[in-house]
């Protein structure tokens, strides 16, 4: 799949946190508005680093718009390595025009050319848009995370 004009795919090669940031954000934002967001900074924190845990950025003239965050993992019931997608984020105005599918399929090859055979995500059960990208490109549900709030 080609990426169009005027959008430019990029890797980031140095700390881009506060971006990354921004993006997880937004992403929690549209799905659960009014829940607390300050445990996402923790999250950078930890887990990303650039080249083990790199952040792909589409950028357009208006800034960047959309970002792929991926990394390795390990499969829990095999024990096989695996790649996983933290995230994958298309700001609203520029959905609907192939970027989440451009973009899976950038960690697809990345995950590829390292060896993997299993390339993971999680999906949230109201997300029903991604899911139906995700089962388009070959992905099938594995698991059911599963939560019980405790009083």
């Amino acid at each position: 799949m080609t990426l169009l004009d005027p959008y430019r795919l990029t890797r980031s090669r140095s700390w881009q946190g506060g971006l990354l940031l921004k993006f997880l954000q937004r992403a929690y934002r549209e799905l659960n508005p009014g829940n607390p967001l300050d445990h996402l900074d923790q999250t950078v924190e930890q887990f990303y680093q650039p080249e083990r845990t790199p952040l792909w950025l589409l950028e357009h003239p208006s800034g960047a718009v959309a970002c792929l965050w991926l990394g390795p993992s390990i499969d829990q019931t095999t024990g096989s390595p695996a790649a996983y997608v933290f995230l994958v984020y298309v700001h609203p105005d520029h959905r609907r025009r192939g970027l989440a599918t451009y973009l899976l399929q950038t960690a697809i090859q990345w995950s590829y050319a390292r060896g993997y055979t299993q390339i993971h995500l999680q999906v949230l059960v109201e997300h029903r848009a991604a899911q139906a990208l995700y089962q388009k490109l070959g992905f099938t549900t594995q698991a059911y995370l599963m939560r019980k709030s405790l009083p």
